[in-house]
């Protein structure tokens, strides 16, 4: 073996997600910024096809909510890239089981066969782990679809909606804040130059 040789680990995209700190955080914050979408969505002013509305400051209210689809759809770009690699990493896992399993049909001893139990112990519990939280990056996606498709049917009629300069938006006709807190248009991006080309070309072409 050449002594210059530096062994470097594989990357391990599914690892690198750290889905057992991150998971729970991602999804409230995310389901935080539906939340403040499906009500400003439903606090929007009528307005005409020429953007005349009773209240002022109508341009101004759906230029927020355009901020917050910006972030939605972040959002749903990010947990689709993470179901992705979710995916293979179950994938993986149900591959693993049926060799563990193919390769333990034939052992009688007891020892040699105390540890394929384990083993076969081992890998569904991983793979339970793993499905419970492909159920959960998917019913938040479901989620932010299901308000971006109903923030489709509520635009402003005339493109793009400009929100005016903060000393311009005061007064009693001023849309309030919103209870859950500013609006963000950041959300979380996987660090794709940290997983690995393998994973970068798996999200490029679309196949696992």
């Amino acid at each position: 073996m050449d002594a210059n040789v530096v062994w470097e680990p594989r990357p391990d995209p599914y690892q690198d997600l750290r889905l057992d700190s991150n998971l729970k955080t991602d999804i409230s914050n995310t389901v935080r910024a539906v939340e403040e979408y499906e009500e400003r969505l439903a606090w929007l002013s009528p307005v005409d096809k020429e953007g005349n509305s009773e209240n002022g400051y109508a341009e101004a209210e759906y230029a927020r909510v355009e901020k917050i689809a910006e972030r939605l759809r972040c959002e749903k770009a990010h947990w689709e890239k993470t179901l992705m690699i979710v995916d293979a990493e179950l994938t993986k896992l149900v591959r693993e089981y049926q060799q563990i399993e193919r390769d333990g049909r034939d052992i009688a001893m007891d020892g040699p066969r105390r540890n394929y139990e384990k083993a076969v112990f081992d890998q569904n519990r991983r793979r339970r782990k793993v499905e419970q939280e492909r159920d959960q990056i998917t019913d938040i996606l479901a989620r932010i679809k299901r308000a971006l498709r109903e923030g489709d049917k509520v635009k402003w009629p005339l493109g793009t909606p400009k929100a005016p300069p903060p000393a311009l938006v005061k007064g009693p006709q001023a849309p309030s804040p919103s209870p859950l807190g500013p609006t963000t248009v950041t959300c979380p991006q996987i660090p794709l130059n940290q997983l690995g080309s393998a994973i970068e070309g798996l999200l490029k072409n679309g196949t696992a």
